[in-house]
């Protein structure tokens, strides 16, 4: 009974010390960013969101399909926000950057904040195959009041980039900019 007890003890020791993998925390944006914003007037009130995901997107962890289709969640590599907030901010960023007379809200906006135009996005998927990261989309530039009919959009491109972590969101970085380009000629 005795050595029992030690034993029980001493597993309780040991798995006390068991130590937790570190994390990596990653961010979408880039380092254009840290250039100063052009003075502008801002004239326009453009509204981002709702952004949503394919469900098996909707998790901390960075996440793609392979080219084998199956689904990689990269261990250990962490989102440092939700990929749905990450994605609304930086096209707003990057929208911004092309037009620094728009200002945006972020869904849900508030009643006295309401746009006249929004953005609406939906990732169907994240992929990558050898050296390349994708994404497919589809985009909704919404206007308030209006009694026509939406046009949605369908985003599918891919960018080379390193095929670690850092590339995937180096590669994930440049996607939301080529989208950021579409949406802005629709503005």
């Amino acid at each position: 009974m005795k050595t029992v007890f030690i034993l029980l003890l001493a597993c309780v020791a040991l798995s006390s010390c068991k130590s937790v993998a570190p994390k990596t925390f990653y961010l979408l944006g880039d380092s254009q960013w840290l250039a100063p914003a052009p003075e502008a007037e801002v004239n326009v009130l453009v509204g981002i969101g709702p952004i949503e995901l394919a469900g098996f997107l909707n998790r901390p962890q960075l996440v793609y399909q392979g080219q084998d289709g199956a689904i990689h969640v990269a261990t250990g590599h962490v989102w440092a926000e939700p990929l749905e907030k990450g994605v609304a901010r930086t096209l707003g960023m990057k929208l911004t950057a092309q037009n620094p007379a728009r200002a945006f809200v972020y869904f849900p906006w508030r009643q006295d904040s309401k746009p006249e135009k929004s953005v609406r996005v939906q990732i169907h998927n994240i992929f990558r195959a050898a050296e390349t990261v994708g994404l497919q989309a589809t985009w909704v530039v919404v206007v308030a009041g209006a009694d026509g009919a939406m046009t949605y959009h369908h985003f599918n491109k891919q960018v080379s980039a390193k095929p670690d972590s850092e590339g995937l969101v180096d590669g994930l970085n440049q996607l939301l900019s080529l989208l950021a380009e579409d949406v802005d000629k629709a503005l």
